[in-house]
């Protein structure tokens, strides 16, 4: 586990990985699992416009790890363009002060549903798709 500095926040963070299921468990087909998820966007910056989530497998490990280790790879990278999204009012994000700076901070689900061929996962921001991933797994 290795910590860095969170200007944000003024202090030091580690990041936690959060797993859709873990060996051994079964999973429904069809029926998707979601995990929580929120990202922050400076309001002064009109540069950045975006951000990402990379989803990871591990399957070296026993039992699913709280941090990144050398058996956790990488799997797929969910990408959010903020110019693609329709800022209708109930999308928009009320501004907070954190630090010494002002963000918009989007809560958002991830959806991973999986079927006996493929598995396909959803990043949605109030229920509006704004990117997705889906694989074969015979090919992975």
């Amino acid at each position: 586990m290795s910590r860095f500095w969170y200007a944000k926040w003024n202090e030091y963070a580690v990041t936690r990985m959060f797993w859709f299921f873990t060996k051994g468990e079964s999973y429904p087909e069809n029926r998707p699992s979601i995990i929580e998820w929120a990202f922050d966007i400076p309001v002064n910056r009109g540069v950045h416009t975006g951000s990402s989530v990379i989803l990871y497998v591990n399957e070296r490990d026993k039992r699913a790890p709280r941090y990144r280790n050398v058996g956790t790879k990488r799997l797929a990278k969910l990408e959010i363009d903020l110019n693609k999204i329709n800022f209708r009012r109930k999308l928009f994000a009320p501004k907070r002060l954190m630090g010494r700076h002002w963000y918009h901070t989007f809560h958002c689900t991830i959806e991973a549903t999986y079927e006996s061929a493929w598995i396909s996962y959803a990043l949605k921001l109030k229920g509006e798709l704004v990117s997705g991933y889906s694989f074969d797994v015979a090919k992975r």
